[in-house]
């Protein structure tokens, strides 16, 4: 990804998952689904990303930003704002690969803003 080839991590990844299928690869694949736009697959790496290991999952706060961000470009705020509401009471972020930036209730607000956009281009 930081090489600007999306598609070469693609590959690679899938390797790693056909290879040993941890939460991490899932984590990093559904990211790189997120980074090119193709949500619905991102949320489905998110989902088996924190069935393979859901303690892992929780305790890993932009996995769930991640998360929450890929339901909000989708549309889905209910499911966005469940992600975010699981974050730490005390979590803060700069807004970290295109992620929303601030504490819960800014990430919060600038998801539902982000849902509404959505939800415009679907019209």
């Amino acid at each position: 990804m930081d090489l600007g080839e999306p598609q070469r991590a693609l590959d690679d990844l899938n390797k790693v998952i056909e290879l040993e299928p941890e939460s991490a690869a899932f984590l990093s694949r559904g990211e790189v689904y997120r980074f090119l736009g193709e949500y619905e697959k991102a949320v489905e790496d998110y989902d088996r990303a924190e069935a393979i290991d859901p303690a892992e999952w929780q305790d890993n706060p932009f996995g769930l930003l991640y998360q929450a961000d890929a339901h909000a470009r989708l549309g889905n705020e209910a499911a966005a704002l469940a992600c975010c509401a699981r974050l730490p009471d005390d979590f803060w972020t700069p807004g970290m690969n295109s992620t929303p930036s601030g504490g819960k209730a800014d990430i919060a607000e600038k998801l539902r803003r982000i849902v509404a956009e959505a939800r415009r281009k679907q019209v």
